[in-house]
């Protein structure tokens, strides 16, 4: 089974440092992580990608997606990594693959 698990964050507290962060954490990870914004969506896999889609979202809310065996590891993690200050919404659950 596939765990999905998310966090839902305000862009403005995702600062370039954050971005760099989270490229190396994803490199490090077995999970598959994605970044949403209203309509649009960015896998994390390369840096140059990444850094685009960020900075043009403009102050939205952004919602990472961790997919993977051990997502809930992995978004532990995260939050510890982005050192996430305001309230974060998190929702966690299973698909059957």
């Amino acid at each position: 089974m596939k765990n999905v698990c998310s966090l839902k964050i305000s862009s403005h507290r995702f600062r370039l440092l954050n971005i760099l962060e989270l490229y190396k954490f994803c490199q490090s990870c077995s999970s598959n992580i994605y970044i949403y914004a209203k309509e649009k969506c960015c896998k994390v896999e390369q840096l140059p990608r990444l850094v685009s889609f960020v900075i043009s979202i403009h102050c939205q809310d952004l919602m990472i997606v961790i997919e993977g065996k051990h997502s809930m590891k992995d978004k532990i993690r995260l939050e510890d990594l982005l050192k996430l200050t305001d309230p974060v919404q998190t929702r966690s659950y299973t698909v059957n693959s």
